[in-house]
């Protein structure tokens, strides 16, 4: 299970902690220009913890690691559990309906599942769980980081389990990348990645509800042709 910190500079997971350091710049600069959509300043951390979230939902983490009791508390909870999903997947299917409308202050989420996170490194000394964190801000994803999965096998090996759940009806789960296999083969030194979504920071800025709002050119899906009428 993902598990919650605030945003007042504590290590949110065991990537480098360089990779912080300019989310919580950001933070204080949005946070003091923001309307009512972010309450707090990046100095006042949420008090939602893992412990409780999952007291909220009246189950243990430990349940979460299991694919069958995942999967009937995932029900018991009106949550969809896709047949052949894993007891990751269905955690972070439980994690956004119940909790992620709700992080409205800076929130930091980590420990996430590795069966949701395909390119990210393990935890030493937790294989089910990666060196990756993302940063919510008014009830959605700002920005996504992780330690690089370096290992040509594990990451081929994670790439097969994903077009697995593709063919099962994923349509999320990653394709398989040869020549990224290849690149690692030859050899990659530690490394980390941040992601930060431009447009989602302004929609904080403008206090807008929809990414359409913000983007300059928005996809819009096809119109459906119209039907030549018949007569009679």
């Amino acid at each position: 299970m993902m598990r919650l910190s605030g945003s007042d500079g504590s290590r949110p997971c065991s990537i480098n902690r360089c990779f912080c350091t300019p989310l919580i710049s950001i933070l204080t600069v949005i946070c003091d220009e923001l309307s009512p959509t972010c309450v707090a300043s990046a100095s006042d951390p949420p008090a939602f913890t893992r412990d409780d979230a999952a007291s909220a939902a009246g189950l243990t983490v430990d349940e979460l690691r299991q694919v069958d009791s995942a999967r009937a508390i995932a029900k018991e909870l009106a949550v969809d559990a896709p047949k052949g999903a894993g007891a990751g997947k269905i955690a972070s299917n439980i994690f956004e309906a119940l909790w992620e409308k709700d992080l409205i202050q800076p929130t930091f989420v980590h420990d996430f599942p590795t069966e949701v996170s395909p390119l990210s490194k393990q935890r030493p000394d937790d294989p089910d769980t990666v060196e990756r964190f993302e940063l919510y801000i008014g009830g959605f994803e700002v920005a996504n980081a992780f330690s690089e999965l370096n290992d040509p096998v594990e990451q081929r090996r994670r790439f097969e389990d994903q077009l697995a759940d593709r063919a099962a009806g994923d349509q999320e789960a990653h394709a398989m990348d040869e020549d990224y296999v290849r690149a690692l083969e030859y050899g990659m030194p530690p490394a980390g990645g941040e992601g930060i979504g431009i447009d989602r920071l302004v929609m904080l800025l403008s206090n807008s509800t929809s990414i359409r709002d913000v983007i300059l050119f928005p996809l819009m899906r096809p119109r459906a042709e119209e039907q030549p009428a018949t007569e009679g």
